[in-house]
């Protein structure tokens, strides 16, 4: 989660509020990657946790993919605004 589309804005230059990606039926530890160059100074974690504080404006598309034990990926796309 949060289902497929857009996620909160971000504003140049200033703390990103902060996003906790999430997936269910996972089988013991999942491991989150970023699938897209995300804006200047802005992460996913281990934890699927996407912050930052954003120093490139425009529409940026944020994949994400979260894998389990059993190597069974799941990826989706999100887009984020930084204005």
């Amino acid at each position: 989660t949060p289902a497929a589309g857009s996620i909160a804005n971000a504003q140049l230059l200033s703390p990103y509020a902060g996003q906790q990606f999430s997936v269910s039926g996972a089988t013991g530890t999942v491991t989150w990657t970023s699938l897209y160059p995300l804006p200047n100074d802005m992460a996913l974690n281990a934890t699927g946790y996407l912050g930052g504080t954003p120093s490139s404006a425009g529409t940026f598309t944020v994949g994400v993919s979260a894998s389990d034990v059993n190597a069974c990926p799941i990826a989706q796309n999100y887009t984020l605004v930084v204005c």
